[in-house]
C-alpha cells in the first residue's frame, strides 16, 4: 500500500504571478506541488488601480456632463483624492508584500488547482530571489521536459515559497540561484 498524501501547507499573494495571472498561490503535499489562482489576491492587486480609475472616470464624466459648473477645487477633489488613494494602496501592496495563508486541505487544493506536479515527476526546482528592481521566480522542470514558471515580485513571497518548496522536497533537486 502506498504512502498517504499529507497536506503540508499553502499560501497566495497578490505579488505572485503565473503567465498573465496576478494573485497566484502555491500549495504542497508530501506527494504533489500545486499551483492555484486566488481571486482575493488578484482583487488586492487590482484594488489600487481600480480606485484611481474610478476617480478619473468620475472626474471625466462630471466634467463632460457639466463643464462650466466645475471649479478647480472640485477637480482636485474628484481627481486628486481617488488617484492619490489608489496609488497609495498600490504602493503599500508592494511595500508590505501580503501573504494569504491557505488553511485548507488536500481537497481544497484539488478544487482550486491550476496545475499539479507529482514529486516523482520533478527533475529540478530552481529559484531566483527578487532583489531591488529584479523579479524573482520559481521554475519547476519536470522529467518530461515540461516547465512551469511562477514570477515572484516580493521578498516576503519568495521566502514563503522557498520554505514551502524546502518542506515539499528537502533533497538535492532544489537549488537556489541568485543574481550576483
Amino acid at each position: 500500500m502506498g504512502e498517504v498524501e499529507v497536506y503540508l501547507g499553502g499560501f497566495s499573494s497578490p505579488l505572485i504571478r503565473k503567465g498573465n495571472v496576478w494573485g497566484y498561490g502555491i500549495g504542497a503535499t508530501n506527494k504533489r506541488l500545486i499551483g492555484f489562482k486566488n481571486w482575493w489576491a488578484r482583487l488586492a492587486f487590482l484594488l489600487g488601480p481600480t480606485i484611481a480609475g474610478v476617480g478619473g472616470a468620475t472626474h471625466l464624466a462630471r466634467e463632460f456632463l457639466s463643464p462650466s459648473s466645475y471649479s478647480p477645487n472640485q477637480t482636485s477633489l474628484t481627481l486628486g483624492i481617488p488617484t492619490t488613494l489608489g496609488f497609495a494602496v498600490f504602493v503599500s501592496l508592494f511595500l508590505t508584500g501580503p501573504i494569504l495563508p491557505l488553511k485548507g486541505s488536500i481537497g481544497e487544493l484539488d478544487s482550486r488547482k491550476d496545475f499539479a506536479i507529482l514529486k516523482t515527476a520533478v527533475q529540478r526546482i530552481e529559484m531566483v530571489e527578487p532583489r531591488g528592481l529584479t523579479i524573482g521566480y520559481l521554475v519547476i522542470i519536470e522529467k518530461s521536459g515540461v516547465t512551469v514558471k511562477i514570477n515572484i515580485w516580493h521578498k516576503k513571497s519568495f521566502q514563503q515559497t522557498k520554505k514551502l518548496i524546502q518542506e515539499f522536497d528537502p533533497e538535492s533537486r532544489f537549488s537556489s540561484m541568485m543574481f550576483g
